[in-house]
C-alpha cells in the first residue's frame, strides 16, 4: 500500500479482470454484521488464509443497540475522573511508599538508636515490588505472571530492606533503569559496610 500508485485506470483494469473470471480474492469466512466481535477475534488470532468479508443486511440492527449502550456507557465517565485516575495513581505509586518508608524508618530507629536510618531502602524495596506486579502485567502472562513476578520481588525486596548485599545487587539489576543503577551505586557504596539486620 506504500508503494502503490492507485489510478483510476489501474483499478478499472482489476475490475474488468475480475469480471473475466482472472482475478478472484481468495475469502477464508464471511461473517454477519453482528458477528463483527467474533470476525475481529479470528482475525487477531492470525487465522485467516485469505479475506474475512462482513455481510451487511437486515441484521445489522442487532448489532447496533449493544453498541450504542457501550458507547452511552463509556460517555458517562467524567473526563475529569479519568484524569484524576491517570496522575493520581501513579502520584499515589510514587508517594505513599514514601510515607510508608518514613514510619518504617522510625520504628527501625526507636528499636536501633545507635544506628542509622534506611530510609530509601524502604522506599525502593516497596517500589521494587510494584515494579514486579507491573513487570507481569507487560510479560502478558496472565495471573500467573503478575503472581510469579510479585512474589520474586517481593522477596527481593525483603531481602533489600534486612540489608543482604546479594540482594543490593540483584534487586538493583532487576530494576532495569540505569537512573536507578547510578542511585543505588551510590548510596550502597556508602552503606556497604553496614551489617545486614
Amino acid at each position: 500500500m506504500l508503494l502503490a500508485d492507485m489510478n483510476a485506470k489501474d483499478l478499472t483494469f482489476l475490475a474488468d479482470l475480475s469480471q473475466a473470471g482472472k482475478l478472484k480474492p481468495v475469502i477464508d469466512r464471511t461473517y454477519p454484521f453482528n458477528q463483527l466481535p467474533e470476525a475481529m477475534r479470528y482475525l487477531e488470532e492470525g487465522h485467516a488464509r485469505g479475506k474475512v468479508v462482513l455481510t451487511v443486511g437486515d441484521t445489522i440492527e442487532s448489532l447496533a443497540p449493544s453498541a450504542n449502550r457501550a458507547i452511552g456507557s463509556a460517555s458517562t465517565t467524567s473526563p475529569v475522573l479519568i484524569a484524576c485516575e491517570l496522575i493520581g495513581i501513579p502520584l499515589g505509586v510514587l508517594i505513599l511508599p514514601i510515607f510508608a518508608a518514613v514510619a518504617f524508618n522510625r520504628r527501625f530507629k526507636q528499636r536501633n538508636p545507635g544506628k542509622r536510618g534506611y530510609k530509601w531502602g524502604y522506599y525502593f524495596s516497596m517500589l521494587a515490588f510494584v515494579a514486579g506486579l507491573i513487570l507481569g502485567l507487560f510479560l502478558e502472562w496472565g495471573a500467573t505472571g503478575v503472581i510469579v513476578c510479585g512474589l520474586l520481588y517481593a522477596v527481593l525486596a525483603w531481602f533489600f530492606a534486612k540489608r543482604q548485599h546479594w540482594a543490593w545487587i540483584t534487586l538493583t539489576v532487576l530494576s532495569f533503569n540505569p537512573i536507578v543503577w547510578i542511585i543505588n551505586a551510590i548510596y550502597l557504596w556508602r552503606r556497604w559496610a553496614e551489617p545486614a539486620t
